[in-house]
């Protein structure tokens, strides 16, 4: 479908409109989309020092990464690349999962923990989020 997205792609994720949101291990955290149509691809935003493993969208705009090094969650803003920290302190990062029905986001980690962050509260704070284990 696309070339040229470097070595250590990672998590993929469909919006369901044509377009494929990709992540990277390594690359300065760049998550990339791909137009299924066209087989073309852009960088939607770079995390400067982290990694995009896993990515969920939330059908509203947003893509939701994580960084298994440093343990922290992103929210990514697709249209204009905007990226903010919603949560830290996760421990090494495996999973990623969304509940858009009742506002949760869902990080497994390495160490056996599922954490479950409140998506409307570290969007109304506008900045890191409840984390509750």
């Amino acid at each position: 479908m696309a070339t040229g997205l470097g070595q250590g792609i990672a998590g993929v994720a469909l919006d369901g409109r044509g377009k494929a949101y990709v992540g990277r291990k390594d690359g300065g955290g760049k998550l990339h989309e791909v137009d299924l149509a066209d087989r073309t691809h852009r960088v939607v935003t770079s995390l400067a020092g982290a990694s995009t493993i896993r990515v969920a969208l939330d059908g509203v705009g947003r893509a939701y990464t994580i960084d298994h090094a440093s343990g922290s969650l992103y929210e990514n803003t697709l249209a204009d690349g905007a990226q903010r920290v919603v949560a830290t302190g996760l421990g090494t990062c495996e999973g990623l999962a969304l509940d858009t029905v009742n506002g949760w986001i869902y990080v497994s980690n390495r160490e056996g923990q599922l954490w479950q962050i409140d998506q409307r509260a570290a969007q109304a704070l506008g900045g890191v989020g409840k984390v509750v284990p």
